[in-house]
């Protein structure tokens, strides 16, 4: 267990979420702003959609309680500074996620839409990556959303993700962030840049990103643990999440204490590991992973949902 949890330490890790996560991609657009050009856009594109992947983890953890200890100030984190800024409607997503927990690896799981991609379903994902990739699909299912139509039917073989759901207050919350980043981008580099460096990467590259990550982490319907190195942690496991397998087994503990929970996630849960996300994405894309196929239904996996009590 972690003896930090509950302690100051607690709230000094969950500051460091938030630092680790704007800090970089603050660097990021530093560094452009004094050495613009095409290279330095596609970097400055490439770590600021990883830290805002890193701000989507903090949003996840707030879902569970376990950035602060406070109530009010983990909320605020996990929506103001996190959730709100990458376009990710915080009551919503967090009802979304919870499901998730309860149905995991079933074919009832809202997240499914990300993992149950099958070996001859190849070719597919690929196109759904580099589809995604250009921020089409979100702007389409935003889109739909505000004038009030279901989502759109999916193609043959692929699965369709959970319906967007944004009340009116997150949708309003969304937008009054986004003008003040807007404002901030404005008073600095450009307002046109808050577009081309900020909104248009929280809705395409970051999104490549998560769905990679839920995939692998999820195939097949099974937990499955990586044990990346730094480089993969930056862009695909921010904060321990190359271990949230251990996560769907005691949900409540905050992720500095992610490592420590080995023994005690085995006891509630089977996994499958993995050297490294990149080398198990490879091995999928050639045809080589060891990984079955998701089946037609897959039986829930025990797994914890509680939020630590505030």
């Amino acid at each position: 267990m972690a003896t930090e949890r509950g302690t100051w330490r607690h709230d000094a890790f969950g500051v460091w979420m938030v630092v680790w996560s704007w800090g970089p991609a603050v660097a990021a657009l530093g560094l452009f702003a004094r050495h613009p050009g095409p290279l330095a856009y596609v970097a400055a594109v490439l770590v600021i959609a990883a830290r805002q992947h890193a701000l989507f983890v903090v949003a996840h953890e707030s879902f569970h309680k376990t950035v602060f200890r406070n109530a009010w100030l983990n909320r605020f984190a996990g929506g103001w500074l996190a959730a709100y800024p990458i376009v990710i409607p915080w009551t919503g997503a967090r009802a979304g996620h919870l499901e998730h927990h309860r149905k995991v690896g079933t074919v009832e799981d809202p997240d499914r839409y990300a993992w149950f991609w099958r070996k001859s379903d190849r070719a597919a994902f690929v196109l759904h990556m580099c589809a995604t990739a250009t921020g089409l699909p979100f702007v389409l299912r935003m889109a739909r959303l505000v004038v009030g139509l279901p989502p759109a039917r999916p193609r043959a073989g692929v699965v369709a993700p959970a319906a967007f759901k944004a009340d009116r207050s997150d949708q309003l919350r969304i937008v009054v962030a986004h003008v003040v980043l807007l404002g901030i981008f404005a008073a600095t580099l450009g307002w046109q840049w808050y577009f081309l460096l900020w909104l248009w990467p929280s809705i395409s590259i970051r999104l490549v990103l998560d769905e990679t990550r839920q995939f692998l982490e999820h195939r097949g319907g099974l937990m499955h643990v990586y044990h990346a190195g730094p480089l993969e942690r930056f862009f695909l496991g921010p904060f321990n999440f190359h271990l949230h397998a251990y996560h769907h087994a005691v949900a409540s503990m905050p992720w500095f204490g992610a490592p420590r929970l080995a023994a005690r996630a085995r006891e509630k849960l089977t996994f499958q590991e993995h050297p490294s996300y990149v080398g198990e994405l490879v091995a999928y894309l050639r045809g080589t992973s060891a990984v079955p196929d998701p089946p037609g239904a897959q039986a829930a996996a025990v797994a914890d949902v509680t939020p630590q009590a505030s």
